[in-house]
Parts: C-alpha cells; structure tokens; sequence
C-alpha cells in the first residue's frame, strides 16, 4: 500500500511582514492563498491598486462570495489545478 504525503503551508504573516520591511524589500504583484472573506478588503486593495496578482482558493464550493467579487477576474481556484500539481509517482517496475 503506498502512503500518502499530505503538504501543509502555515505563513506567519506578522513575522513574514516584518522581515520583508527590515530587509526594505518593495513588491510589483501579490498572490494571496485563502478561501476566507475576511481577506476582501485587502484583495479589493491590492486589486483596485494595481497589486493583485491572483488569489487562490483552495476550492471553489468553499470560497467566500465577497472574496470572489473583490478578486473579480483574479481569482483561480486550486481543485481545477489538482492535475497540473499533483505528484505523480513513475511506475518502476
């Protein structure tokens, strides 16, 4: 039976936030990674200035409807990407 590997991400962002501001590190685009609405007001930010990259959700079902509106054309959602990222293991025998 082979195993699966689950792979998790957890981002400090305060810590991630003042990092970068010591270091004086500037930005052209953001990518921001969530499904949660309470992201809106930033997404909207970034978009409205120039600075949205993309969002991506991790699943289209759970993805909060404000989020989506603020995104507008911006947003990809990560489950139509599962065949571009998955690993896929080479048959050895």
């Amino acid at each position: 039976m082979i195993s699966k590997e689950n792979n998790y991400a957890f981002i400090d962002s305060q810590n991630l936030n003042l990092g970068v501001q010591s270091t004086g590190w500037k930005y052209d685009k953001s990518i921001i990674v969530t499904s949660d609405g309470d992201f809106y007001s930033l997404v909207k930010y970034l978009y409205d200035n120039g600075k949205l990259k993309f969002v991506m959700s991790p699943y289209v079902k759970t993805c909060s409807l404000l989020l989506r509106k603020s995104a507008k054309e911006k947003i990809i959602f990560m489950d139509n990407l599962r065949g571009k990222l998955e690993l896929k293991r080479k048959n050895t025998a």
